[in-house]
């Protein structure tokens, strides 16, 4: 039979440039999209509608307004919505309003690894009383012995005068402090004291425990 060399018409071509843009890889992985203030919930639901698994950490929150105060459930990450997605829902990802990018690193989007999801996860689930700060410059490094964080490493610092444990998610740049019982940690090594932080950081790292 012979090839036929008949041009392509306009929705042939419209295919094949579908083909041959949209990514193919299957395998899902975690990834974290940067939403507008206050949108994180509404972009939630869309991904959901969509087909997208999404997953949006809460904590609740005693807010205080002029005449009232009430506990709500606000993001444990302000303008954070992960998901688990293959190449395709990335792209899917990214539509809904109030989405503004998908963390990455060169162009590429950043994977976020399981177990830093699984260890929020578990800070929900258990009293740890997770307390989203700005990123920390560590000094004593410590892991967690026992329990459902059992692996995860962090400082411990002193945190308007009460004693947390600071980890430290490498994939979305943040740091959440948690109470510990101290006798679930071991130090792992010694970097000498905290330099003064010149952020929003430095109201938090007035004192260094170890």
């Amino acid at each position: 039979m012979f090839n036929d060399h008949r041009p392509m018409t306009s929705d042939q071509r419209s295919t094949c440039n579908m083909q041959t843009t949209i990514p193919q890889e299957t395998t899902r992985h975690w990834y974290a999209l940067y939403t507008r203030p206050n949108f994180e919930k509404r972009v939630e639901q869309e991904l959901q509608k969509m087909g997208v698994q999404p997953y949006l950490p809460l904590r609740a929150t005693l807010r205080q307004w002029s005449d009232r105060k009430k506990w709500i459930e606000a993001p444990l990450f302000s303008c954070y919505v992960f998901v688990k997605a293959d190449a395709r829902e990335r792209l899917l990802a990214l539509t809904p309003d109030g989405v503004v990018r998908m963390l990455g690193h060169h162009g590429q989007p950043s994977i976020i690894p399981e177990f830093e999801i699984t260890a929020v996860k578990n800070m929900l689930a258990h009293d740890f009383d997770p307390e989203p700060i700005p990123r920390v410059v560590p000094g004593d490094l410590l892991e967690i012995t026992s329990g459902p964080l059992a692996g995860m490493r962090g400082v411990l610092c002193s945190i308007q005068g009460r004693q947390r444990f600071v980890i430290a998610f490498e994939g979305i740049g943040q740091s959440v402090a948690i109470k510990i019982d101290l006798g679930r940690v071991n130090k792992i090594s010694k970097s000498g004291r905290f330099a003064a932080p010149k952020d929003t950081a430095s109201i938090y790292l007035r004192k260094r425990i170890f």
